[in-house]
């Protein structure tokens, strides 16, 4: 009797099975890593965009002078009038930039939108994501003599909530890089 040299069939069939199931798991593994990934991704991109419209609301509310649609207690729009800057010249004081510069922030669904313009021109716009299912407001009411204008960036579902919840404070008109300021900072 002579012996055969080779695989069967059904070794053959094993090792293929073998070979596809573990090449199943090694995709839906990379899947899964891949939606981690994405979704790690977005939620940074999302706390940065969270993060420059919480500097810049701030600056905005602080460097302007007085508040357009100063009436409305809560609104989804808010127009923040900007102080006229002022250049000395040789000749006297003199004002190269135009005195009808305004920002305006406006929410839109999940997002956020700046506009600022000058003599009613749009000079620049941003627009900052808030993130599925969050929805912001904005509210203004007196604090110590100052205006005191609120954003709130909140879920939308109230059982969600928790503690997840933003609220970024300013007082209108308190750049302390401004004399006025400094002076009553003091």
């Amino acid at each position: 009797m002579s012996r055969r040299t080779g695989y069967s069939l059904i070794e053959m069939v094993v090792v293929m099975t073998s070979g596809a199931v573990l090449t199943g798991i090694a995709i839906t593994l990379l899947c899964a890593l891949l939606r981690a990934e994405g979704a790690g991704r977005a939620s940074v991109e999302r706390a940065a965009s969270l993060d420059r419209l919480t500097d810049q609301f701030r600056r905005d509310v602080h460097a302007a002078a007085t508040i357009a649609n100063s009436s409305l207690t809560r609104t989804d729009t808010i127009t923040l009038q900007l102080p006229t800057l002022s250049v000395a010249t040789a000749e006297g004081t003199s004002n190269p930039f135009d005195p009808k510069r305004s920002v305006e922030y406006v929410i839109e669904g999940s997002a956020i939108t700046r506009y600022e313009r000058s003599a009613e021109v749009l000079v620049g716009q941003d627009r900052f994501e808030l993130g599925q299912g969050y929805t912001a407001s904005l509210a203004t009411a007196p604090s110590n003599g100052n205006k005191l204008i609120s954003l709130l960036i909140a879920p939308a579902d109230v059982e969600m909530s928790g503690n997840r919840c933003l609220k970024i404070d300013a007082a209108l008109a308190w750049d302390l890089r401004l004399p006025k300021g400094r002076e009553e900072a003091k």
